[in-house]
């Protein structure tokens, strides 16, 4: 491990955890179906939401909410905070507002401003395996992931 290294990998019980996701595009509806799947309670605010999200309402309902609008101040009660939004500015304002409330944040495109990283997911019956590179080499990590998927046979979730 790195010097530089800051984050430690752990794993927490996402059951009935209240999540905030901005983005409605494929990166935040992966990230939203790996919380869905470990039982978290994912609300998404996006100004539109892809196909793959739609599908997730579909499954996951009353589980996930989608709301169709754009980041406003005043985030609503979370346990944890994503931003999916691949806009420098929103993530920024989402980011300071987290650090007030004390709220846990990850910034999908920036990992300088996250007090947590979501790993890439391998998952076979009750094993469940994290990877992640601190957010430096996605290609690693998705080599890694797809490795031990074969290996082991397990589940894609990223």
């Amino acid at each position: 491990m790195s010097e530089g290294s800051a984050f430690f990998p752990i794993f927490i019980n996402m059951k009935e955890k209240r999540c905030i996701l901005y983005g409605g595009g494929n990166i935040a509806a992966r990230r939203a179906e790996g919380l869905l799947r470990f039982g978290a309670r994912v609300t998404v605010i996006s100004p539109r939401f892809r196909e793959g999200m739609q599908r997730l309402k579909q499954r996951y309902s009353p589980q996930l909410c989608l709301k169709e609008g754009a980041y406003e101040p005043g985030i609503p009660e979370a346990d944890f905070v994503f931003s999916c939004t691949d806009d420098r500015e929103t993530d920024l304002c989402i980011y300071r507002e987290c650090k007030s409330r004390g709220i846990p944040v990850n910034i999908a495109s920036d990992q300088s401003l996250c007090d947590f990283l979501f790993p890439a997911l391998v998952e076979q019956e009750e094993l469940v395996i994290g990877i992640s590179s601190g957010g430096r080499d996605h290609r690693k990590v998705r080599q890694a992931a797809k490795r031990l998927r074969e290996w082991i046979g397990g589940t894609t979730w990223k």
